[in-house]
């Protein structure tokens, strides 16, 4: 029987075609979303409020 002789390049990696299932709901994952981009946009205008009007 002859030997088998690896190819040269490798075979490519299987790939996944089902994300992830972390048991969190579509709501929670928007919610928590939509929490941190108000809670950006709060520092936002927190940030420029008190450059413009600077309380010494």
């Amino acid at each position: 029987m002859p030997t088998p002789t690896p190819s040269a390049t490798p075979a490519p990696a299987r790939q996944h075609k089902k994300l992830a299932i972390t048991g969190a709901s579509g709501d929670a994952v928007t919610s928590a979303v939509a929490l941190v981009a108000l809670g950006g946009l709060f520092l936002i205008w927190a940030r420029r409020r008190q450059t413009a009007h600077p309380e010494d």
